[in-house]
């Protein structure tokens, strides 16, 4: 007699997922994915299923914050005191409740928290000192770390000072990726209190501070205490570092020599003689000869005669690792064909380079067309450029087709994939010319792009017509590889009936 097959446990019974019709979910590493790419609202239905898909639903559901409100909502439910409102607890905490806060907590990897306004009504993410109170003083002696298993933080602050010193209670051992971002002025020496704050991170990989702080009177008190900081940061592999005095380069000296692994740099100089500039970033290569990447934002002051040259980047050419090189600044910078070839030599593994204002600001100093031959040859690994091309009195500019004698008819190499554009005012006849140049330049399709592009620069009539460049050059780019071959259509593109061109495409 055949043995009969026993039914199915009933739907939603924890003995579904032992029956072979239903191993599968048995995998934990399959439901991690599911959750993973689902929404909230599907983890959160996931968190009553079981105790074992349930554990699985809540690690991804609480693994990145956009808040730190939700989490202290367990401890007692905050409410919202003044105007404009700050958040404090209702009630006293009590050890049930900081047993589920942990059991929540341990499983928050990312958080990011901004104290900016949250609902219409304008109260803030800002947290009263009573909540610092109790989450420092009042905790069980059992509860170590906050988040013990945080990796970044992202913290903003908007509204209120005191934000910035809020964060400290949250931050544990295990953080390696920090971001501050100061959009409120909190003044210098709460600044520096805070950097002083932070010795419980030992090892530390990347970290932002975009302070809004400025090194005049006495911004310089920031310095030491970020040195303090980093000097036992081992491990620093990326650091955004905020605005300084090239003067005070001792003081930055001592922040960038202590992470012996720093790979990538941005600084910020608030530049008031080319020489202070010069001298500082010639520390560079001896203190930082393993960077891959730098970016450096010559800031002017006002009422200095700054202004930025070759001769204040020629520094970097002695630190011959770098991948990625940006440059920006309030006015722009012109290069000669020797200058490019002599970067091209010094920085033979470049990626990225970005050479152009600060803000794409309309008749700025930059590079004529033809420069784009230089760059070339002078870079063959280049992936991406950014330039400021400036176009004179010429009307309209009618840049060489042809590159020049010396060589090689090439254009950017094969890994080469976006060019982003800046440039002075062009006229209405120039557009085609420039796009058949630019065609002509890179050979193969790219992304071509123009700084005012998207909401931005929508209604910036200066570039309008860069926008129609690009228009141009997609059409020629497409009628080079095949996909129109009319002659007529090419000859609709120099004549610039770019709308029954597109019609006919």
């Amino acid at each position: 007699m055949e043995s009969e097959t026993p039914p199915l446990p009933p739907l939603g019974s924890d003995d579904l997922i032992q029956t072979q019709s239903h191993r599968v979910l048995a995998i934990p590493e399959l439901i991690r994915n599911i959750f993973q790419y689902s929404g909230n609202s599907d983890c959160a239905s996931g968190a009553i299923v079981n105790k074992e898909i349930g554990a699985i639903a809540l690690d991804v559901l609480w693994r990145e914050m956009d808040s730190i409100i939700p989490l202290l909502n367990i401890l007692s439910p905050l409410w919202p005191e003044g105007l404009p409102s700050i958040w404090t607890f209702h009630n006293d905490t009590n050890p049930l409740n900081w047993a589920r806060f942990q059991e929540y907590a341990r499983r928050v990897r990312v958080l990011a928290h901004d104290d900016g306004p949250e609902v219409p009504d304008g109260s803030l993410n800002v947290l009263s000192q009573e909540v610092i109170t109790q989450l420092t003083l009042c905790k069980p002696a059992n509860v170590g770390a906050l988040l013990p298993n945080l990796k970044a933080i992202d913290w903003i602050v908007r509204s209120n000072a005191s934000t910035l010193w809020h964060l400290i209670p949250f931050i544990s051992p295990s953080v390696k990726h920090l971001v501050i971002r100061e959009e409120f002025p909190c003044g210098t020496p709460l600044i520096a209190r805070f950097l002083d704050g932070l010795s419980n991170i030992p090892d530390i990989r990347f970290i932002e501070f975009h302070l809004s702080t400025r090194p005049k009177s006495d911004a310089s008190g920031c310095i030491p205490s970020l040195a303090r900081f980093l000097a036992n940061q081992d491990q620093l592999l990326a650091a955004t570092l905020p605005s300084f005095r090239p003067s005070e380069h001792r003081s930055i000296s001592d922040i960038v020599k202590a992470p012996h692994k720093l790979e990538c740099l941005d600084l910020v100089l608030v530049a008031g003689q080319s020489e202070e500039c010069i001298n500082f970033l010639k520390t560079l290569p001896g203190l930082c000869s393993n960077l891959k990447e730098i970016g450096v934002d010559f800031l002017k002051r006002e009422n200095t005669p700054f202004t930025l040259t070759f001769d204040c980047i020629l520094p970097l050419l002695e630190i011959h690792t770098l991948e990625t090189v940006e440059i920006l600044s309030d006015q722009g910078m012109t290069l000669d064909e020797a200058q490019i070839r002599q970067m091209g030599k010094a920085w033979p593994r470049l990626c990225r380079l970005a050479l152009w204002p600060d803000g794409f600001q309309m008749n700025k100093v930059g590079l004529p067309p033809s420069a784009l031959w230089w760059f070339a040859p002078s870079f063959p690994v280049l992936e991406d450029l950014a330039v400021y091309i400036h176009l004179g009195g010429q009307h309209p500019p009618l840049p060489h087709l042809q590159p020049p004698p010396q060589y090689p008819w090439r254009a950017f190499g094969p890994n080469f994939r976006t060019l982003n554009i800046g440039g002075s005012r062009l006229p209405n006849q120039s557009v085609n010319p420039m796009a058949e140049f630019l065609s002509t330049v890179t050979q193969s399709p790219i992304n071509l792009t123009f700084d005012g592009d998207g909401e931005s620069g929508v209604e910036n009539r200066d570039y309008y017509q860069w926008r129609k460049v690009r228009e141009a050059y997609e059409m020629l780019m497409r009628i080079r590889g095949g996909v129109a071959t009319n002659a007529q259509l090419y000859i609709n593109a120099l004549a610039g009936d770019n709308e029954a061109l597109r019609q006919r495409l």
